[in-house]
This record gives structure tokens, C-alpha cells and sequence, in this order.
């Protein structure tokens, strides 16, 4: 099926990431195969400390389920999917059907695919997805800057890395930049 996400919706999105400091998390509302975010799902994520007293977002989902999850990456949060962010899409095939991450460079979207399978080295993932965080160190995270242009050679090792993930998973996993974005767009 073919998916778009309302211009309201994308909206909320964006400001969900560039105007708050936490994650929000909600399912999606499919009407006739446009997206909403579904008001009485959103909530604010909750945090969790790993390693080295650092901390992330995380997201309980609450309230009635659909087949279509989203969450956010705040300004200051990285701007790419996490490992359990994929994983997540794998190990749920039966539960959600598509999920929407925004982030300060735009939105993923991972999509279940039939024969979609956990790679054997979950490592893979990790290691995939580490060289955009590598990039996204270069482009200052690591003292606080938040840059949210991205050059085309950023955008084609994106796609580069989301290809590979493709290939070893399975899954659909597209990225959509905040200036491509328009109207009420197709996302899968």
C-alpha cells in the first residue's frame, strides 16, 4: 500500500523536533491511506541512562494501537534511526507496519516487507547506522552543534547506509529531507 503523511501532520513533526526538548510518541491514524497522528496516543518519551551516565529517549507507546508508530529525535538528539529503532520494525512484523522518525534532518521511514529478516549479527545494523553518527560527529555534535543542512555527499552516504540496511534486512527504509517535503507527501 501507498502511504502520505498530512501537511499538518508533517508539521507537528517538525516542531516536535526543532521546539521540544524530549521525544513524543504516538501511533498514526490511517484514513484512507493518509496519516495523522493520533492526538489521543501522543505523549512525551520517557529517558533512560546507559553507559557512562549517558542518557536517551525512549518511547512507551499507550493507548488503542494502529499498524503505524511514530517518534521524534529532538534538535539534540541524533538524526537517524536508532539500532532498536530497526530492530524494533524486525521483531514487530505482526504489530506495526510502518514507522516515522522525525529528526533535524528530515524523516525516516522504515517499512516491514514481507521476508523482512533479523540479521545474524544485529552488529550489522549498528555498524551501519555508526557511519552516520560519524558524520554527524564531524559536522560538530560532539560540542553541541545541531547543524541541520546536510551537503549532497552527507545525503548520498545516508542513502548509502540506508541501502545496506535495506539489503542485509529486508525492510523499506527511505529518508526524506524537511525541504523535500511538501503538502501532503508519499512515504511509502
Amino acid at each position: 500500500s501507498k502511504y502520505y503523511v498530512s501537511k499538518d501532520t508533517y508539521k507537528t513533526m517538525y516542531n516536535h523536533v526543532m521546539n521540544e526538548k524530549t521525544e513524543y510518541c504516538s501511533y498514526l491514524e490511517n484514513k484512507d491511506n493518509l496519516l495523522y497522528i493520533k492526538q489521543s496516543t501522543l505523549v512525551k518519551g520517557g529517558v533512560e541512562t546507559y553507559e557512562n551516565d549517558k542518557i536517551r529517549g525512549i518511547c512507551q507507546y499507550e493507548g488503542e494501537p494502529t499498524y503505524f508508530i511514530y517518534h521524534s529525535h529532538p534538535i539534540s538528539s541524533r538524526s537517524y534511526p536508532s539500532m532498536e529503532d530497526v530492530l524494533k520494525m524486525l521483531k514487530s512484523s505482526s504489530k506495526y507496519e510502518v514507522s516515522v522518525i522525525a529528526t533535524r534532518w528530515g524523516i525516516y521511514v522504515i517499512k516491514h516487507v514481507r521476508g523482512s529478516v533479523i540479521n545474524e549479527d544485529e552488529k550489522f545494523i549498528s555498524n551501519s547506522l555508526a557511519t552516520i553518527g560519524f558524520m554527524e560527529n564531524d559536522k560538530g555534535y560532539k560540542e553541541n552543534e545541531y547543524s541541520i543542512e546536510l551537503s549532497e555527499e552527507e545525503l548520498k552516504k545516508i542513502e548509502e547506509v540506508l541501502k545496506r540496511i535495506e539489503e542485509g534486512t529486508m525492510l523499506d527504509i527511505k529518508f526524506y529531507r524537511w525541504s523535500v517535503i511538501h503538502d501532503d507527501f508519499l512515504i511509502v
